[in-house]
């Protein structure tokens, strides 16, 4: 059943809804259109990846009226109650807003990512307008940072990036009324007012950095001319301990890798598991000769930096937040019913203002964020995109 309060933006740019149960989707989308309280031109929809996809289009089509619907799956959803196990959030957008929306699916993923963005940002006036571009792509379907450097060859250094890869049971994009699978569903939003886009992460580097020696593809084999995994596990204080894979996935969660950055951050990559040998199985690729920490999250260092990534995509507006869209890493903490994960949530909707904006969002299995560089494959962060009012 859909949530009895509707949220309510200041200058109806935007409106969200959350709901659970079998008509979720249906429920949600059209709590999002009632509280925007007009026709939307774009919604976006964030169901659980328990859901039936083909149904889930169904219901978003039939509860969107004219507009058009993007979205993915994800482990589970946020809304501004907090974060839900089984269900679906909405965001309906003013048909004012400009939008495009483009779609690819390809055995190559950086020309998948090319493909999405051309199409998507071909109706947006790109010159004389503000621009995000949001990009929802599938973590199987190829290296992730393949995607996004196609992406970025399009949109260019001036548009930042946002989204992430599908997740729960039954991964799905959806666009335009169809469940996609392997695809890239780009969605570039213009607006006459600062987007903002705010990226942080709870990853605390341990010791020293390690040098990749040895790497085939997303496999790392060596770290400083030794095993893989070796290495990893005695830097997190475990060289000496048996473990089953279940236990190493679980330290895994915990313990992600990071790639220094050159402005003193580091840049985490999620470890997926290993390999007979020894070797690491990451989530993108890390090249030979490359530097990498072994780093530890707290439940203090995850709840400050989502307070630090609302703040800093509230930072780029120039007035009160009207939506926010959020993509959180499923890693980062256990989700429901987790103490740690109702306070990042708290801590976020209590960062993004009062009276609270349209929010929705979804737990993913890799974000993407691009403020400034060419780089915005991410892992363990929480990716924030702010919408200001245009009237």
């Amino acid at each position: 059943m859909a949530t009895p309060d509707l949220v309510r933006t200041r200058e109806c740019l935007a409106g969200a809804g959350a709901a659970t149960g079998v008509r979720a989707t249906f429920d949600a989308v059209q709590e999002a259109v009632e509280a925007l309280g007009r026709d939307p031109g774009l919604v976006l929809i964030f169901p659980t990846g328990d859901l039936d996809p083909q149904e889930t289009a169904i219901q978003a089509h039939a509860a969107s009226g004219e507009a058009r619907v993007a979205g993915m799956t994800g482990t589970g959803v946020i809304t501004p109650g907090g974060a839900i196990e089984s269900g679906c959030s909405a965001v309906a957008f003013d048909a004012s807003v400009p939008f495009g929306i483009g779609t690819a699916i390809s055995a190559d993923p950086r020309a998948a990512g090319r493909t999405a963005a051309a199409e998507a940002l071909v109706d947006v006036d790109r010159e004389g307008s503000n621009v995000a571009l949001l990009l929802f792509v599938d973590s199987e379907s190829g290296d992730q940072a393949e995607i996004v450097d196609g992406a970025y060859e399009i949109a260019g250094g001036r548009i930042p990036l946002a989204g992430g890869a599908a997740g729960g049971e039954t991964r799905a994009q959806f666009a335009d009324g169809r469940p996609l699978s392997g695809s890239v569903v780009a969605v570039a939003i213009a607006s006459q007012q600062p987007i903002g886009v705010g990226i942080s992460h709870g990853c605390v580097p341990r010791g020293t950095p390690s040098i990749v020696t040895r790497s085939h593809g997303p496999v790392l084999l060596q770290l400083d001319g030794r095993p893989a995994e070796a290495v990893y596990l005695e830097k997190i204080g475990m060289g000496d301990v048996p473990l089953s894979d279940d236990d190493f996935e679980a330290i895994a969660m915990a313990h992600p890798l990071a790639q220094p950055e050159v402005r003193g951050d580091v840049r985490p990559r999620y470890v997926r598991g290993r390999m007979p040998g020894g070797g690491l199985v990451c989530a993108t690729s890390i090249e030979a000769n490359a530097a990498v920490d072994v780093c530890e999250q707290t439940p203090e260092a995850i709840v400050r930096s989502a307070v630090d990534a609302v703040d800093d995509a509230l930072g780029h507006l120039s007035g009160p937040a009207e939506a926010v869209l959020l993509f959180d890493c499923a890693a980062r903490s256990a989700r429901f019913g987790n103490p740690l994960a109702a306070r990042e949530i708290e801590s976020i909707i209590s960062s993004a203002g009062d009276p609270p904006p349209a929010i929705a969002g979804t737990y993913t299995r890799g974000e993407i964020g691009r403020i400034r560089g060419a780089k915005g494959d991410r892992n363990y962060s929480l990716v924030v995109v702010a919408f200001s009012s245009s009237g």
